[in-house]
């Protein structure tokens, strides 16, 4: 039926913008929706499946983060646009990074071209303020890294002693696990482990 071939050409474009999005092509999206006259604020189809997810929605929660900078500056995207559920994009920002991209595309816009507030997204920040910010955020990560090195060195040595003490091994307690015979591989994905533990521990604080 012909509606049928209307609903697949929809999804079609869907797929093509998705495709762009996915591999940060920012000139061919940009071609792309002035060549079709592509409304960049409608929602993706099939609707079932991105449930009212514009092109912005899916670039933030993808972590596309050039994207989501020139879908706000370049395509002048509509950030208070919901989802279903409610969600404008910045809510569904995959990290503080993609954050970071609508506080700085709010910086370079200014307060007139949308309504930022029910958008929900943070204050303006410039490059710089940005810079700072994640460069401390490193350095607090290191730092907490650090520590949680330290507290498994230390518990390797108090192992170490019960051992000599009680001249057996202790074996196959996880909590014990340490980076001592393990491979260069292991090593990695334990201090990404170590890492993400971390990070997890900053944002309580």
């Amino acid at each position: 039926s012909n509606e049928q071939a209307e609903i697949s050409e929809e999804e079609r474009q869907s797929d093509e913008i998705i495709g762009f999005i996915k591999k940060s092509k920012i000139p061919a999206l940009v071609a792309y929706i002035k060549k079709h006259k592509y409304d960049i604020n409608q929602p993706l189809n099939p609707e079932v499946k991105y449930q009212g997810m514009t092109p912005l929605h899916y670039a933030s929660q993808s972590g596309q983060k050039q994207v989501v900078y020139a879908l706000l500056t370049t395509l002048k995207c509509d950030p208070t646009r919901q989802n279903v559920f409610g969600k404008t994009a910045w809510q569904l920002a995959k990290d503080e990074t993609i954050k970071h991209q609508f506080q700085l595309a709010r910086h370079k816009l200014g307060e007139s071209v949308t309504d930022w507030e029910m958008a929900k997204v943070g204050q303006a920040l410039s490059k710089e303020e940005i810079q700072e910010i994640e460069a401390k955020a490193n350095h607090e990560e290191h730092e907490i890294v650090e520590e949680v090195m330290q507290k498994e060195l230390e518990k390797l040595r108090l192992q170490k002693q019960e051992e000599r003490k009680n001249d057996k091994k202790i074996g196959g307690n996880a909590e014990l696990q340490t980076m001592e015979g393990m491979s260069e591989e292991q090593k990695r994905a334990y201090m990404r482990e170590v890492r993400a533990r971390a990070a997890e521990a900053r944002m309580k604080r």
